[in-house]
């Protein structure tokens, strides 16, 4: 019984030289050659398995990233708004003192009180107050 094999490009033989073996011989070849095989097959599956793995954890480090950046921008995102909402605030309790000291100094000059120095004050007071925060 002739067994023919082209060729075992893992280990270098060629069909030629295995019909020199003994079939007990030939039969040893082809599994020590289908082992090398095997061996190779497990060695590139570990080295791709390896890339996976550090494609993984290079991933992970990356999200990590990015969801520590994402936790610094709505940190000051949220500063950013409480800052807004604050200067909205301020702007609006100035407009509605504004009329108000107005309507003030208009009764006391009714009055003949003259308090505009005084509102004058104020009023610059609380103008500089509001640009200097903002």
């Amino acid at each position: 019984m002739a067994i023919e094999i082209s060729t075992f490009p893992s280990s270098g033989f060629s069909s030629t030289s295995i019909k020199s073996f003994s079939m007990f011989s030939r039969v040893r070849l082809i599994l020590r050659c289908w082992a090398l095989d095997c061996q190779a097959w497990d060695s590139a599956w570990r080295d791709w398995d390896a890339v996976c793995q550090a494609w993984d954890e290079a991933w992970a480090s990356a999200c990590q990233a990015w969801a520590e950046a994402w936790k610094v921008w709505t940190s000051a995102w949220k500063a950013w708004t409480s800052v807004w909402s604050w200067a909205t605030a301020w702007k609006a309790w100035a407009s509605a003192w504004k009329p108000w000291a107005e309507a003030c100094q208009a009764r006391t000059q009714a009055l003949g009180v003259d308090w505009s120095w005084a509102w004058a004050s104020a009023w610059s007071w609380v103008w500089k107050a509001w640009h200097a925060a903002w």
